[in-house]
């Protein structure tokens, strides 16, 4: 749910600077700006589910200041890493593919879940019309090579992989830095006997 500092705009207003958006999608000031830090879970999933207030007499909206709100509701089993003063990255995957910083402010328990508040600095035109998102919280970032899950194997008590070298296969030693399900990613180094960037990996067979 995202929350801007929208003034709205009518004939009779005098200029202000910013971001013009020329329409109103009727929920400018259902969320006060100055409080959005206090939102529940409750208050956040009862406006995702809201009907919008129909403008009237509005020829637009103006967002006249780049910092802007993003609130959310997360399991309280998955925030244990969203604790106020960290600073996640944002990726609202169908607007922009550009990583936004931000800063939780917020973390307000509510029953099994967590309204968590992120206060953003970053503007754009196609973030200054947006009200509803999915959102990806990016607690951390890795930087390595990323090798299938499946392919990782244990050779006398050595993480690896196999590649192909030559006529056969090679073992090749890796770090770990991340794991998921379906890929690791692994450090990038020099040292003889690891994985390098452009082996060709193993992945089926014998």
């Amino acid at each position: 749910w995202m929350v801007h500092s929208f003034p709205t705009r009518r004939s009779s207003d005098l200029p202000v600077a910013g971001y013009f958006i020329n329409q109103a999608d009727g929920f400018e000031g259902r969320t006060a700006f100055d409080s959005v830090t206090s939102l529940t879970a409750d208050q956040i999933t009862a406006e995702l589910a809201a009907e919008p207030d129909a403008p009237t007499g509005v020829i637009g909206k103006v967002v006249s200041d780049y910092e802007w709100y993003l609130a959310c509701v997360v399991p309280l089993t998955d925030s244990g890493l969203l604790r106020v003063g960290a600073t996640p990255e944002l990726v609202l995957p169908f607007v922009t593919d550009t990583a936004i910083p931000a800063e939780v402010v917020a973390v307000n328990r509510d029953g099994d879940n967590m309204a968590v508040v992120f206060r953003c600095s970053y503007m754009s035109s196609e973030l200054s019309s947006i009200r509803q998102e999915p959102v990806q919280i990016r607690l951390e970032s890795y930087e390595g090579l990323r090798v299938p899950s499946r392919c990782v194997t244990n050779v006398d008590g050595q993480q690896g992989v196999y590649i192909v070298s030559g006529d056969s296969a090679a073992f090749r030693k890796i770090e770990i830095l991340y794991s998921d399900p379906d890929y690791v990613i692994c450090k990038v180094t020099s040292e003889s006997g690891y994985l390098r960037l452009y082996d060709d990996l193993v992945t089926n067979g014998k």
